[in-house]
C-alpha cells in the first residue's frame, strides 16, 4: 500500500500538476490555435513527466505489498522509457502500440513514429528525483481525482477536424472533374482519369454539368447504347453493369473487402508519419479508411469509352478501354496497396501479428517451462524457434497476398506451428520413455 500511496502523492505534487495542465492546454487549445512541431514535443515532455506515476499506481495496485516502492518506481520508469523508445523508433513497436491501444479503448489510435521525440526522455530524470524524495504518507482524498484526470489526459487529445473527402465526378467538354467535400476544390483530368490537377475556376458549361452528378444508387447509361448502364450499388462497395437499361444487373467490380485490413495498415503507417503525438479518437467519429464508392461518370460515347468512379479517399477508379478497373491517385487522395509491394511493407504490415505470435510462443513457452508443464530440452527450444519462424513466414505470405483471407492465415499459423510444438513435445516424451 506504501507504493500506491507514493504514486498518488507524486501525482498531486505541484510539478506534476503543472505538467498535467500543460498537456491538457497544449492538446486542446495550442494544437488547434497554433499547431507546430513545438506543440507535438510539448505533449511528449508533459506526458512523460507524469505517466510513470500513473503506471506506478497501476503496478502498485496489482502487486500491492510484493514490491518495494523503489522497485515499483524502477519498473514504471523503465517500462515507460523502453516502450516509448520502441514506439517512436520502430515500425513494429509503433504498429503494435497503435493496435493495442485501439483494442483496449475500442476506438482508433494514431501514434506518430518520430525518433526525434526521444529527447523528451530527459524529463524523466527530474521525474525520478521527485519519486525518490516523495514520502509514502497517506495521500489526500482528491489524489484519486487527479489519478482519473491524468489517465484521461494521457489518452484524449483534441478532436481533429473532419478530413476532406472526394465526393462527385462529372464530365464536361471531354474533361473529367472531381469535387471535394468540405471545400470548393475541384480536380480535372485531361487523360481520362489517369492524372489529375487542381483547377481554380469552372466555366459555365462545367458548372451546369456539375449539377447533374450521378451518385450511388443512381444509374448512368451510355448515350449511343442506351441499354448499357452502370451504377454504384446501394452498399457503395460494388459497381454493377446492365445490358437491358437496368432491368437486371451483374457485378462489374467490387471492393476487395478481404484485403482491406492490409490496406488499412499501410494507410495507418503513412498517416502516422505526419500525425502529431498520440491521438485517441474520443470524438465519436470513425477514422477507418473510406472505401465507399461515391459517384460515377462515363467519358466518351463511341465504342471506346471510360467509366470513372470516385473511390472514397483512394482517389479515382477507372474502367479503361480494355475493360480493366484501375485505381489512380487524385492529388493527395491515393490508393493504398492491398498486398505488400516489398519486404519492408510486408514486415510493417504484419508487425502486430508477428509480435503477438512471438510473445505467445516464446514467453508462453517459458512460463509453461518454469511451471513444469514442458520438458527442459534443446529439442523443445528448437521446436519453439521453428514454430516462430513458421509463423513469421505464414504472415509474410498473407502480406504478399498469397493467402488472401486474414482468418485463414491465423488458422494456418495455429495448425502448422502447433503441430511443430506438439511434435517436439512428443519426441521428447518418447526419448524419455526409451
Amino acid at each position: 500500500m506504501n507504493s500506491l500511496a507514493k504514486s498518488l502523492r507524486c501525482l498531486t505534487q505541484p510539478l506534476t500538476l503543472v505538467s498535467l495542465i500543460l498537456l491538457l492546454v497544449n492538446d486542446h487549445v495550442l494544437k488547434i490555435v497554433t499547431p507546430s512541431w513545438l506543440t507535438g514535443k510539448l505533449s511528449d515532455f508533459a506526458g512523460l513527466f507524469f505517466f510513470p506515476f500513473l503506471l506506478a499506481a497501476l503496478i502498485a495496485f496489482i502487486w500491492r505489498e510484493r514490491l518495494s516502492a523503489r522497485q515499483v518506481g524502477a519498473l514504471a520508469f523503465g517500462i515507460t522509457a523502453v516502450w516509448f523508445v520502441l514506439m517512436k523508433t520502430t515500425a513494429w513497436g509503433n504498429a503494435f502500440t497503435e493496435n493495442f491501444a485501439s483494442f483496449v479503448l475500442q476506438t482508433r489510435a494514431q501514434i506518430v513514429q518520430d525518433p526525434t521525440d526521444v529527447i523528451a526522455l530527459g524529463v524523466m530524470v527530474p521525474g525520478w528525483a521527485l519519486w525518490e524524495k516523495t514520502k509514502t504518507t497517506r495521500p489526500s482524498k482528491w489524489a484519486w481525482l487527479v489519478l482519473f484526470i491524468a489517465a484521461f489526459a494521457s489518452m484524449a487529445t483534441s478532436c481533429p477536424p473532419p478530413p476532406p473527402t472526394l465526393s462527385g465526378v462529372f464530365v464536361s467538354a471531354g474533361l473529367v472533374y472531381i469535387t471535394q467535400n468540405y471545400s470548393s476544390t475541384v480536380f480535372a483530368s485531361q487523360d481520362g482519369g489517369t492524372t489529375w490537377a487542381q483547377v481554380s475556376n469552372l466555366d459555365a458549361e462545367s458548372g451546369e454539368a456539375r449539377k447533374a452528378i450521378v451518385y450511388a444508387g443512381q444509374k448512368i447509361c451510355r448515350q449511343k447504347y442506351k441499354n448499357q448502364c452502370y451504377r454504384i450499388a446501394d452498399s457503395k462497395r460494388k459497381i454493377e453493369y446492365s445490358e437491358d437499361n437496368g432491368e437486371t444487373w451483374r457485378t462489374e467490380w467490387e471492393v476487395p473487402t478481404n484485403r482491406l485490413l492490409f490496406a488499412e495498415r499501410m494507410r495507418g503507417l503513412e498517416k502516422g508519419a505526419s500525425s502529431r503525438g498520440l491521438v485517441i479518437n474520443m470524438c465519436g467519429t470513425d477514422d477507418k479508411m473510406d472505401v465507399a464508392l461515391q459517384s460515377i461518370a462515363i467519358l466518351g460515347d463511341e465504342d471506346i469509352y471510360r467509366v470513372i468512379v470516385v473511390y472514397g479517399e483512394q482517389g479515382a477508379l477507372v474502367r479503361t478501354e480494355n475493360g480493366r478497373w484501375l485505381p489512380y491517385a487524385v492529388s493527395s487522395f491515393k490508393p493504398y496497396p492491398t498486398f505488400a509491394q516489398n519486404w519492408n511493407q510486408a514486415a510493417e504490415g504484419t508487425a502486430t501479428e508477428s509480435a503477438i505470435w512471438f510473445f505467445l510462443v516464446i514467453v508462453g513457452g517459458l512460463v509453461l517451462l518454469a511451471a513444469g508443464f514442458l520438458p527442459k530440452s534443446t529439442l523443445w527450444i528448437f521446436a519453439s524457434i521453428l514454430a516462430v519462424i513458421f509463423g513469421f513466414v505464414i504472415w509474410l505470405l498473407w502480406a504478399f497476398g498469397l493467402i488472401p483471407e486474414y482468418g485463414v492465415t491465423w488458422l494456418l499459423v495455429l495448425v502448422v506451428t502447433g503441430s511443430v510444438l506438439i511434435l517436439g513435445w512428443r519426441k521428447k516424451k518418447l526419448s524419455v520413455r526409451q
